[in-house]
Parts: C-alpha cells; structure tokens; sequence
C-alpha cells in the first residue's frame, strides 16, 4: 500500500473537518563579513538553527547557494491555530 492509499484511507476515516493554517516566507541575507563559503554556511547554519529552536518552524537555504555573500532561506510552519501561523 503506498501513501496515497494510506492517505486516501485517513482522510475517509476522519469524520472530523480539520483545520491547518499554512504560512512561508522567503529571506534574503547579504551576509558582509563573509569573505568565503564556508564563513557563509556557519552564518546561514546560526541563523536556521535559532529560527528552528526559538519559533519552531521549518527553515532551510533555499537558494543563492553559491555566493558567499548572499542567502536565501525559505521559511515555513503549519498550525491548527491562525494566530500561531501568522
């Protein structure tokens, strides 16, 4: 049985409306102190690290991968709670 089915079965199951409540951003840092690749992923690994520990959502470097003075970070959460998204 793969996922879908699984989910398929789930979602039938639940007689219940649930509610989620979705929110992403896109950062991006220029990072000025940065004179190498390495100096940047130790500045973008702080950063996503404090953002996953202090707010508790999900965060990664999404783009500008190759620059080592520029970074973008996508940003996401999912709640049941509008407030707590937002």
């Amino acid at each position: 049985m793969g996922w879908q089915e699984t989910l398929h079965q789930f979602v039938r199951s639940t007689s219940e409306a649930v509610t989620m409540h979705i929110a992403a951003a896109q950062v991006s840092l220029h990072i000025h102190a940065s004179s190498s690749l390495k100096d940047k992923r130790r500045v973008v690994h702080s950063v996503v690290s404090r953002l996953r520990n202090k707010h508790s959502v999900s965060a990664a470097e999404v783009g500008a991968n190759d620059s080592w003075r520029s970074a973008k970070i996508g940003i996401s959460i999912v709640s049941g709670d509008m407030r707590t998204a937002d």
